[in-house]
């Protein structure tokens, strides 16, 4: 009877242990599947009304974006953004942003509290954390300890599980970008289109995205891609992201 009693509590430990390494590994992948997404192209900034015409874009709005780092770029190379933008929009965020799959950065304390965003552009994928607020000040930071004195309590936890390292006295406004923003008069199957136009003392960036369903970054990006290259609409000759052209090309 020992013995019967003995095999039935190994039978249930295996079993049990191994209904919870299935639960570990299917959380994980719904965190990774839950993702929301989204495909980004850089067209070539002088076809920008040829854009417009041809994928029928309209809601005109205009604003002001504003970046903010060190000289050497230290909240970049970390993957750190900090921004603050007005008009249509009036908020600071704070984003985290690395190459999805950077076995070298460990996102799982993050997925627990923040929600992930998935990046695909024609340079690569990469996985993001954002915690914007509203903020709409009578005149914009300039320096990083003003930054640090409005960061909101999830943003400063952003920041600590993160694991970025800051030396505020040393961050400041860095860019100043104008920007002009459209979206598409109707839904596809991509839903609404925007595109967005930054004017920076580094140079013009027409970017054309769409958010898409968390799992459908790869298939809409090949689908949008095709609808770009029957329109004959003309990509950039570099490809990545706005805020990272930016801050490199005034680094250069």
């Amino acid at each position: 009877m020992g013995r019967i009693f003995l095999s039935m509590k190994l039978y249930w430990t295996r079993t049990l242990g191994s209904l919870g390494t299935l639960l570990v590994l299917g959380s994980g992948l719904c965190a990774q599947q839950t993702c929301r997404g989204e495909i980004k192209f850089l067209l070539s900034p002088p076809a920008i009304q040829t854009v417009i015409m041809s994928l029928g874009f309209e809601h005109k709005a205009a604003g002001q974006v504003y970046l903010f780092d060190t000289d050497p770029l230290d909240l970049m190379k970390q993957g750190l953004i900090v921004r603050v933008r007005q008009g249509q929009n009036n908020d600071l965020t704070v984003k985290i942003r690395w190459p999805a799959g950077d076995e070298q950065v460990d996102t799982s304390k993050l997925r627990q509290h923040f929600p992930c965003e998935m990046d695909r552009t024609g340079a690569e994928e990469d996985i993001s954390y954002s915690v914007a607020r509203k903020y709409k000040p009578r005149r914009v930071p300039e320096t990083g300890e003003e930054i640090r004195s409005i960061l909101s309590a999830q943003q400063e936890t952003l920041l600590q599980e993160a694991g970025v390292r800051i030396d505020w006295s040393r961050v400041k406004e860095l860019a100043h970008i104008k920007l002009t923003k459209w979206e598409s008069k109707t839904e596809s199957s991509f839903g609404r289109l925007t595109l967005e136009l930054w004017e920076s003392p580094g140079g013009n960036i027409l970017e054309l995205s769409a958010k898409v369903a968390p799992g459908a970054g790869p298939s809409k990006y090949t689908e949008l891609r095709r609808l770009l290259d029957q329109k004959g609409l003309p990509l950039s000759a570099s490809q990545g992201t706005k805020t990272s052209m930016v801050l490199e090309s005034l680094a250069k």
